[in-house]
């Protein structure tokens, strides 16, 4: 498959204004040119011929197809010019923190996902002059307050991981570009399917397609995209620079992944909001968050620009780590598993969160994350019912 012809097919779904069940589905995927296959095969090649790479720079790594599909189906998604693909979410995040300078300072959710916490302390532990400070976006003056003359970035989720937050993209983008500031939006537990950031402003949106994009917890790999070409190309020349290329059968199985986003998003929010009912109503529950409920601070903008409110629902049972473990120990059909979510099985975890970090972003003590599946809602709720009546 030559770039050309995916270059075309990108033009052509952006010329028909296509929805996003349909570019799941097709986007950078057509027929192949040699045989006429209808799945994407996975091209293992890390060498190209001269005739098919003469339009990358020396520093740019030529792609193979496999992953160059599932790179132009994420930005025909999220709606960018541009999309590049990563081993991992960390490894995205991390290549975001390559477009910082020495004085600058970034502006960072206060409740941000802690495995993005990390690279922000290292790089302001080790970049001159780095600085960050920690904000509550759902307070727009919170992020007026915050900027500097040295401002440079901001960077925030469009459900915030592990409290669900919702900020207010487009009127953030709106502060941020009246400073010259480039707006970073975490969409990895929102997904194109749910909002599309670069749509309400930010520059420069990031995926852990480790989790609803690939949706069947098999894959490590991150995303980034933009529309911004100078982003794109320094970003492309980190990736190369560090040899930072995704494996080809990962990508593979993120575009087969992709192909059912819409049904499994539609599927898994239904089911989150039955549970979230279900728990807000448990008199063994004294605390839930879920962006679909009308308690939740941000509900009406949920309801004005999401699609839904997403699969994840935060919450505590009431008592302590005992009573957490008695529950855990119940389940028979959710499973209590670390380190990913967004799969089409529901997982059930507490986020490993330090004393310090819950006292910072404000969290309450021994809270779980519930990201809710495709099974049938009424069997996820019989099993929390039981479980919760073993505490």
């Amino acid at each position: 498959m030559d770039h050309n012809s995916l270059d075309h097919d990108r033009e052509a779904h952006e010329n028909q204004n296509l929805n996003i069940e349909t570019l799941c589905i097709h986007a950078g995927q057509p027929p192949y040119p040699s045989t006429g296959a209808l799945a994407m095969p996975i091209s293992l090649s890390t060498g190209f011929e001269y005739s098919h790479t003469d339009s990358f720079s020396d520093l740019e790594r030529p792609l193979c197809s496999t992953v160059q599909s599932l790179e132009e189906l994420i930005a025909a998604c999220e709606s960018t010019k541009y999309a590049i693909a990563f081993p991992s979410g960390l490894a995205a995040i991390c290549s975001v923190f390559n477009l910082a300078c020495p004085g600058m300072h970034i502006i960072v959710g206060i409740d941000v996902y802690i495995g993005a916490r990390y690279p922000f302390s290292k790089l302001t532990n080790t970049m001159d002059n780095v600085s960050s400070d920690y904000i509550d976006f759902s307070n727009i003056e919170n992020v007026r307050n915050a900027i500097k003359p040295n401002t440079k970035v901001i960077w925030l989720e469009t459900f915030s991981n592990p409290l669900l937050n919702v900020p207010d993209i487009k009127l953030i983008s709106e502060i941020a570009h009246q400073h010259n500031i480039i707006l970073v939006v975490d969409n990895t537990l929102g997904t194109p399917y749910v909002i599309k950031p670069i749509n309400h402003g930010a520059d420069i949106v990031v995926h852990s397609a480790t989790k609803f994009i690939n949706g069947h917890c098999d894959v490590l790999q991150g995303i980034v995209c933009t529309s911004d070409l100078e982003i794109y190309r320094k970003t492309r020349e980190y990736q190369s620079l560090m040899a930072d290329s995704p494996n080809p059968f990962d990508c593979y199985l993120a575009i087969r992944g992709m192909k059912t986003l819409h049904l499994r998003m539609k599927k898994s929010a239904k089911n989150a909001m039955k549970c979230a009912l279900f728990l807000k109503s448990h008199p063994k529950v004294d605390f839930v968050r879920y962006p679909g409920l009308p308690d939740h601070p941000n509900y009406e903008y949920v309801k004005r620009e999401m699609r839904n409110a997403g699969a994840v629902i935060t919450w505590r049972i009431k008592g302590g780590e005992e009573e957490m473990k008695n529950f855990y120990y119940s389940l028979k059909i959710i499973d209590v598993a670390y380190a990913s979510l967004g799969g089409v099985k529901s997982i059930i975890n507490d986020p490993w969160l330090s004393k310090a970090y819950q006292e910072t972003c404000q969290l309450p003590n021994n809270i779980l994350r519930f990201s809710v599946g495709c099974e049938h809602y009424e069997d996820l709720i019989h099993d929390l019912s039981q479980a919760l009546d073993k505490v």
